[in-house]
């Protein structure tokens, strides 16, 4: 797989993502709407460019904070509540719409964060 860029498993009944830590050309991973609660494996795929986790069952995304190259993250409709993560990363663009998600304070020092969507969720606080 170390020739892969792009994997899409939108729809999927996939659960297990620990293998694709291994996939170093990885760009663009979509597992929207799949069966995958676990992704602390991609912590390690350091080409992630985007990654979309919208509509999964995913709670801990600690790991991602280590994809040194991660840009674009979806994370709407998940359970998240944590991403504090994120505090140095290199994140463009952040969805957390429909989240669990409340204090966002934490990207304050995301200097190349561009665009964040917070619809529907707990925030009341963005300074």
């Amino acid at each position: 797989c170390s020739s892969l860029h792009t994997l899409n498993l939108y729809g999927t009944q996939v659960t297990d993502v620990s293998c694709l830590g291994s996939c170093s050309s990885l760009r663009t991973l979509h597992l929207s709407d799949t069966q995958v609660t676990d992704v602390s494996g991609l912590g390690s795929c350091s080409s992630l460019h985007t990654l979309h986790l919208n509509r999964t069952q995913v709670t801990d995304v600690s790991a991602l904070g280590s994809c040194s190259s991660l840009h674009t993250l979806d994370l709407s409709f998940t359970n998240v509540t944590d991403v504090s993560s994120f505090l140095r990363s290199s994140l463009h663009t952040l969805n957390l719409s429909d989240t669990q998600v409340t204090d966002v304070s934490a990207l304050g020092s995301c200097s190349s964060l561009h665009t964040l969507e917070l619809r529907n969720t707990q925030v009341t606080d963005v300074s």
